[in-house]
This record gives C-alpha cells, sequence and structure tokens, in this order.
C-alpha cells in the first residue's frame, strides 16, 4: 500500500516531486492501469483543491482544465485510508459538488455541479472511475 501525504509549504513541493518522479519512472500503459487500481492512503492537509485535483489527475495520467465555474478551495484536507487514486478523485468531485467530463481523450474539464453547467457540457462523457481513455 503507497501513503501520500501533502501539508502547506515547501514539503509538499518536494513531496510532489517525489510522487512525479516515482509515477513517471515506472512508464508503461499496464503499469500505469495496474498503479492507479492499487489501495493507497491519500492524505492533504492545507493544500488547495485545485492542487489536490492537479496531483491525483497528474498521477492518473489525466490532464484537467478547470471550468471557470470552479472555485478553488485554499486550505483542503482530505484523509482517505485503502482507495485508489480514482475513488479519491471522484470522492473529491462529490464531496465538493463538482463533476468531470472527459473533452478529449486523457483529458478531462472540471466544473461545478449544477443543471446549468451539466446542461453545458452535457455532449461530453462523464469521467467516472471506470473511464478508460483509448490508447
Amino acid at each position: 500500500m503507497r501513503h501520500f501525504k501533502h501539508s502547506r509549504g515547501p514539503q509538499i513541493v518536494w513531496t510532489s516531486l517525489l510522487v512525479l518522479l516515482c509515477v513517471s519512472g515506472l512508464g508503461g500503459a499496464q503499469t500505469s492501469k495496474l498503479q492507479s487500481r492499487q489501495m493507497t492512503v491519500v492524505e492533504y492537509k492545507d493544500v488547495s483543491l485545485k492542487s489536490v485535483i492537479k496531483n491525483l489527475t497528474t498521477q492518473l495520467k489525466l490532464n484537467v482544465v478547470f471550468d471557470e465555474s470552479f472555485r478553488d478551495q485554499p486550505k483542503y484536507d482530505l484523509e482517505l485510508n485503502d482507495v485508489t487514486l480514482e475513488s479519491a478523485l471522484k470522492i473529491v468531485l462529490i464531496h465538493k459538488h463538482l463533476m468531470a467530463r472527459v473533452i478529449e481523450d486523457k483529458t478531462i474539464i472540471i466544473f461545478y455541479d449544477d443543471p446549468r453547467h451539466r446542461t453545458r457540457f452535457e455532449k461530453y462523457p462523464v469521467w467516472s472511475a471506470k473511464y478508460e481513455p483509448r490508447r
């Protein structure tokens, strides 16, 4: 089981860099697929919501775009045990009333989940933990 812990300050930069180096060094779609389905502990403290989402999507090898309806939260705390990275992202989205749609292979857009924005993005498929981009 892996453990990710982030907190405000220089530690988040070094931790994020270490995580990114480890993830990028794995290589291969199969390794990435197995890694994202691995159970892990996800922990963030006093980190912006946008940074949390960016970190999770980077580890999932997804590009992320934030719609103007997205409102960042400067201090976001999250502690999840025995979850996959996909599940962690899904939990964050639900918790903050956000939705993700796939706008291109491996690229999602995050927006505030309300009827107006759902209608605006309805032509794009909903991202879910089970979504698999074309290779």
